[in-house]
């Protein structure tokens, strides 16, 4: 989910859902409203207990009810213990299939891993050091062109983009890719993986905290060591891997529609609505671009309701 981006899923009452920034963006003209909140970074009790006090002075005397939708089912009993709504609802439910797809023609694989990852110290980018042929699709967050040799200027291996890439251009390079990679100890859910299955890619992961694991699957997921030789061989696995990118989207596409309907009748629920689950589920996840196509900056909210 785009961060500082409310999703607007129902006009009256007003419910919405959005990520990073959310809390501290929303409009103090509200009085009223209910927010789902996917947390975009692991939850450990300290950061439950952080966010209950952002919902006490953020929201004191409104009628604002936060609702968060957890990566990780530990997160949700955190957040449960301190008095807040929690449910486990894996953020990556929201990654349009519409954008991210299998091709119909054969492609060329150029890469033997491609790995989407931010220029920062927590996707631990070395450890794919031993990756013959590696694709960076990176970026350095308040920055409009990088080199990212001048961050891992050791590793050769690495062919990466300097600018921001469009989203034509990042499926591409997915499609000529053997498998996707996912290293960090701890993060959120990590958009980027279902972004590689949805486009038919194995993934290759070390253990971590932040809910990312929620769609594993041992047909197309290999988790390995966190060392440079253990991801090698992870991705010589995930290539002998004899489920194909059709069938790898297929059954994420599963767990991801199983996932929506729970969401929808939460949210269904919540607000006491009428409307069917299928019909909620084709509005906020059946456009083009997805649950895109409902979003708008939370710090213009108010001009779209």
């Amino acid at each position: 989910m785009k961060s500082k981006t409310s999703y607007i899923l129902n006009k009256r009452p007003l419910v919405i859902a959005g990520s990073f920034g959310l809390l501290n963006e929303f409009p103090d003209q509200y009085r009223e409203a209910i927010i789902f909140f996917h947390n975009p970074w692991y939850i450990h009790p300290l950061k439950a207990y952080k966010y209950k006090r952002i919902l006490k002075y953020k929201f004191q005397k409104k009628n604002i009810e936060v609702v968060f939708c957890t990566n990780e089912l530990i997160e949700t009993t955190w957040l449960r213990i301190l008095g807040l709504e929690s449910h486990w609802m894996n953020q990556n439910i929201h990654v349009c299939e519409n954008i991210y797809n299998v091709p119909n023609v054969s492609v060329k694989k150029c890469y033997d891993a491609v790995y989407t990852a931010a220029l920062e110290k927590y996707k631990r980018i070395g450890l794919a050091g031993k990756i013959k042929n590696l694709r960076l699709i990176t970026y350095k967050a308040g920055s409009k062109s990088w080199n990212a040799g001048d961050f891992l200027p050791n590793q050769t291996n690495i062919s990466a983009n300097t600018s921001f890439l469009s989203q034509e251009e990042v499926v591409s390079l997915y499609h000529q890719s053997h498998a996707g990679l996912a290293l960090s100890s701890v993060e959120g859910a990590m958009w980027a993986c279902m972004e590689y299955l949805l486009s038919g890619l194995p993934v290759v992961s070390t253990r971590s905290l932040g809910g990312r694991n929620h769609y594993q699957d041992p047909r197309y997921w290999v988790t390995v060591n966190a060392n440079q030789e253990s991801v090698r061989k992870g991705v010589e696995k995930a290539k002998k891997l004899q489920t194909t990118p059709s069938e790898i989207r297929e059954i994420a596409l599963k767990k991801i529609i199983n996932d929506r309907l729970r969401y929808a009748k939460l949210v269904l629920g919540r607000i006491g609505s009428s409307e069917h689950a299928d019909s909620f589920i084709e509005r906020v996840w059946g456009n083009k671009n997805g649950i895109h196509d409902i979003g708008v900056p939370t710090a213009e909210l108010l001009n779209w309701i």
